[in-house]
């Protein structure tokens, strides 16, 4: 296997257990994912990529799996019915989209508008003349004829994502048709026929875009594999939140063809796991996110980068007031080598070694268990386990640890 086919295992482990009525997220199925291959979570995936390569999708794997399903969510799988399930997560998917091919133009939304009134038994009926222009005053345009000629204007409704209705151009045209107390169905009757066509979705102003912009971001941080990998660091179980602001949009839409680009900030955050030791529980988050106008008020589906994603060490940073000008400074890496009487020069073969505390009764720390099962295999992780009878979990006071010192503000 490879790491993008356990992505796409993990894509079916989410949706196995959301069948079950379990709900995980992104990083969790990633971690689910690493049991396929006898390791612990994602970070050992990536840690380890000669196992990965030699492991095999088969009813032994399966089995792993089934058992991690039963200790962390109390769910019984089937090993045969779960591989079976797996394996098909694997085949591409061939299935067609189920619209029509041809265009959704606004002809074609009108006849459904119009279907769709009758079944709901509306009359009287705006004629299709009428449904045409309150159509084209709601795309921005003043009559029907002047939105059939002009230039760059969709002709295919299903080319946007977003429409954002131009109410007050739209408003005189639906006066004119004094609809009275039936107009809020004439206009459900719209809108489920727009639903019904998968068109794109229905804005009432830029303000109700820039809310479904936000949905969008906040789901596309959750499902980023960097974002996933830094928040699998730290000591959270999920689910994760999200606070990203986005800039606030303008009220006037870009023009037909141009782009609407903004940027967005904020954190992901997850549900401490106080059986594990604090590492943090914050991911900042930088992107941005583009639009292209295919009308004067269509826009097509967002583009959203996430252009970072990084650890917040903020908790950290020691208070200004203290003076910690005399105190020693060490990388992660270095504190461990010191406590296992080995060089700092040792620190990057031991800095992805596991630190667990040894606590009395009264939760005081006394020493550290530093478990190098977790570092790659090499020639200073075996003798270190050599001299200590063949264990890879060393007891240490853990001194050094006190004074670790954490990137970026340090």
């Amino acid at each position: 296997m490879n790491t993008q086919q356990l992505k796409q295992l993990a894509a079916g482990i989410r949706a196995w257990l959301g069948s079950n009525s379990i709900t995980i997220n992104h990083s969790q199925s990633l971690d689910h994912s690493a049991a396929l291959v006898g390791l612990r979570n994602w970070p050992e995936v990536m840690s380890f990529p000669e196992k990965v390569r030699s492991a095999r999708l088969d009813l032994a794997a399966a089995g792993r799996l089934a058992m991690r399903f039963e200790a962390k969510h109390r769910h019984r799988a089937v090993p045969g019915a779960l591989l079976t399930a797996l394996e098909a997560a694997l085949v591409p998917a061939t299935v067609a989209r189920p619209e029509s091919a041809a265009p959704l133009t606004i002809e074609r939304l009108a006849e459904a508008w119009r279907r769709t009134a009758i079944d709901q038994e509306v009359n009287p009926l705006p004629g299709h003349a009428d449904m045409l222009a309150v159509l084209a005053a709601a795309l921005g345009y003043n009559s029907y004829g002047e939105y059939s000629s002009a230039n760059g204007e969709s002709t295919d409704l299903r080319k946007a994502r977003f429409w954002v209705v131009d109410t007050v151009t739209a408003s005189p045209q639906i006066a004119r048709l004094d609809l009275g107390d039936d107009a809020l169905v004439v206009f459900d009757c719209l809108w489920q026929a727009l639903k019904d066509l998968n068109g794109p979705e229905r804005c009432g102003s830029a303000a109700d875009l820039h809310d479904k912009l936000q949905s969008s971001v906040d789901d596309a941080a959750l499902h980023d594999d960097d974002v996933g990998s830094k928040m699998a660091t730290t000591n959270c179980v999920g689910p994760w939140d999200t606070s990203l602001d986005i800039e606030p949009a303008d009220e006037i839409l870009p023009g037909t063809g141009e782009a609407f680009v903004a940027s967005f900030a904020g954190t992901v955050t997850g549900e401490e796991d106080d059986d594990r030791p604090f590492f943090g529980d914050t991911v900042v988050v930088e992107g941005s996110v583009s639009m292209t106008m295919v009308g004067r008020r269509l826009c097509s589906a967002p583009r959203i980068e996430i252009l970072s994603a990084e650890l917040d060490w903020s908790w950290t940073k020691p208070d200004d007031d203290d003076d910690h000008d005399d105190l020693p400074s060490y990388s992660r890496g270095e504190a461990i080598a010191l406590e296992l009487n080995l060089s700092r020069d040792y620190a990057i073969y031991v800095e992805d070694a596991e630190l667990h505390p040894v606590t009395t009764s009264d939760e005081m720390t006394v020493s550290y268990i530093v478990d190098l099962s977790t570092c790659p295999p090499n020639e200073v992780i075996e003798e270190l386990a050599r001299n200590n009878g063949g264990s890879l979990q060393l007891r240490v006071l853990g001194t050094s640890f006190e004074y670790i010192r954490h990137d970026p503000w340090a």
